[in-house]
């Protein structure tokens, strides 16, 4: 897009309308001054007096194209030279737009270079930071498990305790009955 912008910029500037309008302006005025020198030959010879007022009339009205033609080519000219400054400052504008844009490109891939080189030299420290997460994952989950674990065993010793408590209570109650029909078999025997 710039280089169209520039291009056309530089292809306006060679070859403007207005350079055209004067180039052309010139040839006119100077055809018509050819034109005017062969005229003033034929002015010169007037066969009566009302020929040599016309002739006259007409050089008089000659004599002020060139100082129309001046005014005309000074305004060409204040135009074309106002044409060719902004030209000039919209070149210039590019081409610093140009150097903007390549020295932010440039900026930007240093700013890249850089965070990867940042990020290359930390990966260590940062694998590590990842390393220590994940060993305090494995660790909580192995809490976690002994956790699990601590409760099946103390679930377990309440059960079996509680089972060698009725165990030890069914034991002692049938010794006592034992004992006690012991005892009613000796006092009856």
């Amino acid at each position: 897009m710039e280089d169209q912008r520039v291009l056309w910029v530089a292809n306006y500037k060679n070859g403007s309308p207005l350079l055209k309008t004067k180039k052309h302006f010139l040839l006119l005025t100077q055809e018509f001054l050819d034109s005017n020198e062969v005229l003033e030959q034929k002015r010169d010879q007037y066969p009566d007096p009302a020929t040599k007022h016309v002739q006259e009339d007409f050089a008089s009205n000659w004599e002020l194209w060139p100082r129309i033609a001046g005014k005309i080519l000074v305004q060409i000219n204040k135009t074309e030279q106002k044409e060719q400054t902004w030209l000039d400052a919209q070149q210039v504008a590019l081409k610093n737009s140009r150097e903007v844009g390549e020295n932010l490109a440039l900026r930007e891939e240093q700013l890249r270079h850089g965070i990867a080189k940042a990020t290359g030299k930390a990966f260590p420290s940062v694998a590590a930071h990842i390393r220590y997460a994940i060993n305090e994952q494995a660790a909580r989950g192995k809490k976690w498990m002994a956790d699990v674990d601590w409760q099946r065993y103390l679930r377990e010793t309440a059960e079996r305790s509680r089972l060698q408590a009725k165990q030890d209570l069914d034991e002692t109650t049938i010794k006592e009955k034992i004992r006690d029909t012991e005892i009613e078999r000796a006092l009856h025997e």
